[in-house]
């Protein structure tokens, strides 16, 4: 019996899915990250020739061939190619975990901790920032505070939803700050384990 044209896209996705835990579980231990990118962008834009998307098909291969060609011959392809010069501007998973562990150092100075305390606390449970001194820490937190900081809109949403304690929660407002500080904390030491600061 024919297969309808939905039950051959099904199989496709089915494939595709195989394929993609396949790269990830088995090709990237074996031939490294940029290898199993490519195995992955592949299958991406082979599941897309079969349900009929040519262009968007011939899109991702365009990265993945550009990745493979960087990966064998060291060529960078021109969507590989660094829109702009880094400059001291850092990277914005470096961003992101300064904003996390400006975020819990803010919350353990509103449970009452002094300042100095609550940065060791960061230093403490954020392996990332273990060799840091407490003054990088606290000027994280100070230049995120910042109206002119370009993170600066992002430190108060950080904090401000967690200011309130819940009516049930059944500890004090300190110690429920205490609490969403770890979480913190957690979250930036979790995104340390791929970085170097």
């Amino acid at each position: 019996m024919r297969k309808t044209p939905t039950q051959c896209l099904v199989d496709a996705a089915k494939e595709l899915c195989d394929l993609l835990l396949k790269a990830h579980s088995q090709v990237r231990p074996e031939k490294g990250d940029r290898y199993a990118y490519v195995v992955a962008l592949k299958s991406i834009a082979s599941f897309l020739r079969a349900a009929e998307h040519k262009d968007c098909a011939e899109w991702i291969e365009r990265l993945a061939t550009q990745l493979q060609d960087a990966e064998i011959t060291g060529h960078v392809g021109p969507d590989l190619s660094p829109a702009k010069k880094p400059g001291n501007t850092p990277r914005l998973l470096d961003q992101q975990l300064r904003q996390f562990v400006a975020a819990g150092v803010k919350l353990l100075i509103e449970s009452g901790a002094p300042r100095k305390e609550a940065a060791k606390q960061a230093i403490k449970k954020v392996d990332a920032i273990r060799e840091l001194p407490t003054t990088t820490i606290l000027s994280w937190m100070d230049e995120l505070g910042k109206k002119r900081h370009r993170g600066a809109s992002l430190l108060p949403y950080l904090v401000k939803p967690f200011l309130e304690k819940p009516d049930d929660y059944p500890k004090s407002e300190a110690e429920y700050r205490q609490s969403q500080a770890e979480i913190y904390f957690q979250m930036a030491n979790d995104l340390g384990k791929t970085l170097t600061l």
